[in-house]
């Protein structure tokens, strides 16, 4: 391999792993991905009205008053843009399936001080993914929820 032909790769694996710190996204649509690849937002076309230059950032979630989530929060800027047309949030969830049922992974978005489940969670075992539509950017993170005797999750996540 030329230098050059290296130094063109080393660049583009550069610009690769700065992309996922922002995207800018309109009315097109698009998808941004956190660093670490396990959580995605897709916005579809016509959800933006302009441009908007969206960021995402892993984050700790004890600091945003959500001991009980399970894996990573993220934080997607924006903060309170919100969509003409739902979103789509995607996380991986291989290793946060282990010892817990499906039914009881869910969503939730942040909401000023509140965190609120998305209603319309997917569970996809065989691909490892969870993903729900949200109407704005936030931070977001799975939970886990109480399932009660009927097999129909409660309405709030549950705190340790």
């Amino acid at each position: 391999m030329s230098r050059s032909t290296l130094f063109s790769v080393f660049a583009l694996a550069a610009l690769g792993a700065c992309s996922n710190e922002g995207v800018t996204i309109g009315p097109r649509g698009g998808t941004i991905v956190s660093n670490d690849g396990r959580f995605s937002l897709e916005v579809p076309a016509g959800a933006l009205s302009r441009e908007v230059d969206i960021t995402i950032a892993e984050a700790d979630c004890t600091t945003m008053d959500l001991p009980g989530a399970i894996g990573s929060c993220y934080q997607l800027g924006p903060r309170g843009t919100g969509f003409l047309h739902p979103a789509t949030v995607t996380y991986e969830i291989d290793e946060e399936l282990d010892g817990l049922a499906a039914d009881s992974l869910a969503l939730s978005v942040r909401h000023n001080a509140d965190w609120n489940l998305l209603a319309d969670r997917v569970i996809d075992r065989d691909q490892g993914i969870l993903q729900a539509s949200a109407g704005y950017l936030s931070a977001f993170a799975i939970v886990e929820i109480p399932v009660v005797e009927h097999g129909e999750a409660d309405h709030g996540p549950r705190r340790n």
